[in-house]
């Protein structure tokens, strides 16, 4: 009972440290993606703007 003890915890605390970095790095790469698209959409709609007004 003890030596499976042992040998989960030492299977877990790593897995639990990849885990919570592996969220804040899909977090990160949500955030640069949405903020592409958005930018993205942003200079679409000004550049459509700007040749409509002219």
């Amino acid at each position: 009972m003890n030596e499976t003890d042992k040998v989960f915890g030492l299977i877990t605390r790593p897995t639990w440290k990849l885990l919570v970095r592996g969220m804040i790095a899909a977090l990160y790469i949500f955030v640069i993606l949405s903020l592409c698209y958005i930018g993205y959409f942003v200079i679409l709609s000004a550049l459509a703007f700007t040749q409509g007004s002219m």
